[in-house]
């Protein structure tokens, strides 16, 4: 497949274009756009281990996809992307549930209150402010 063959939906096979505001955000090409962005993001992550004597197998890249539509994200991991970050259970579900044809690592960052524990551990593989044991005993 070509750059600029349409994207099909692979659970419902239908065809996904962007609109103004998706092209506005990522430009005519996505996945051009995804590939160019990820070796960039990647070469400025091994510059940086490389100053600091770190090992490039030991830092993990995070996009944090908050307000990101799951058919977006779908092109991010056509990039290669593997884990996303999310800060609203609620998003992240409907995401999953978009997205469940997909190995994604789901990582869920900042607070979160008591009442949504029981959603975040269905679904998240890992939970990154966890700032209290009545959070963690929920």
């Amino acid at each position: 497949m070509n750059d600029r063959e349409p994207w099909l939906n692979p659970v419902t096979g239908a065809e996904v274009a962007l609109s103004g505001a998706g092209i506005d955000r990522i430009g005519p090409d996505p996945r051009r756009a995804f590939r160019a962005n990820l070796a960039a993001v990647e070469g400025r992550i091994a510059t940086a281990c490389a100053r600091a004597g770190r090992d490039r197998a030991d830092v993990r890249l995070l996009p944090i996809t908050k307000t990101v539509p799951a058919h977006i994200l779908r092109l991010a991991y056509d990039a290669g992307i593997r884990a996303f970050g999310e800060n609203k259970i609620q998003e992240a579900t409907s995401k999953r549930e978009s997205l469940m044809d997909l190995p994604i690592d789901w990582i869920i960052v900042g607070d979160l209150q008591t009442n949504k524990v029981k959603y975040l551990t269905r679904f998240a593989g890992t939970f990154h402010a966890l700032d209290s044991l009545r959070l963690a005993r929920s």
